[in-house]
């Protein structure tokens, strides 16, 4: 897929004489796909620690598990998060509907800057997102603006509302092609102030902050 974006882009088709590919072929499929995504309570604050199951299925049936621990920043203010799991296609496919630009570069640069910050199939991705309104303005994503600079933009034809933003990404190491997609809601309680101490051990543990 590189060799393919970097040989026939439209900027500065660089010269190829030869490609050496070096594979080692292994029997049976190492593909799996998310089925689904849970969290230990209902409720959190910020501060709080969510602790995070993520269920998937290899084509032979067998389920593996994934679990961590999330611990949320103390400054959260909205009343939801959107946690995210799945592989890169699931994730770029789903970022590309709100924001089609976001995969289109306009130099030989920016092509490059994007392959080399490529998403891989051999991980399991987990992003967490708070809504905020913003806009997207030439692919680029610009949130926390204020609703009188939001109400002059909008409508101009070129631009796009955002409804959310991430707040963090981590990519975790898996043994195989991870394919699908799945989204869970998390509701926000009232801010507390004691930093939680209810981190379970033997969990690895992901800071928002």
């Amino acid at each position: 897929m590189s060799i393919g974006a970097l040989t026939v882009n439209t900027f500065d088709p660089p010269p190829l004489r030869a490609v050496e590919v070096t594979a080692q072929v292994e029997p049976g499929e190492r593909v799996a796909a998310i089925r689904s995504i849970r969290q230990d309570r209902l409720e959190v604050s910020p501060g709080d620690s969510l602790h995070l199951t993520m269920t998937l299925q290899r084509t032979s049936g067998q389920e593996i598990r994934f679990t961590q621990c999330v611990v949320l920043p103390r400054y959260l203010q909205s009343s939801t998060l959107t946690v995210i799991a799945g592989g890169a296609a699931g994730l770029i496919q789903a970022e590309m509907q709100s924001n089609p630009d976001k995969y289109r570069p306009d130099s030989f640069s920016q092509l490059c800057a994007l392959l080399e910050e490529r998403r891989t199939s051999d991980n399991l991705y987990l992003q967490i997102r708070e809504p905020a309104r913003g806009m997207v303005v030439d692919g680029e994503e610009l949130t926390g603006l204020p609703p009188s600079i939001l109400r002059t933009m909008n409508g101009r034809g070129s631009e796009r509302i955002l409804r959310d933003r991430v707040l963090a990404e981590w990519a975790i190491p898996a043994d195989c092609e991870i394919t699908g997609l799945k989204r869970m809601t998390v509701r926000i309680t009232q801010p507390r102030t004691n930093w939680p101490d209810d981190v379970q051990d033997g969990t690895e543990q992901l800071f928002l902050e």
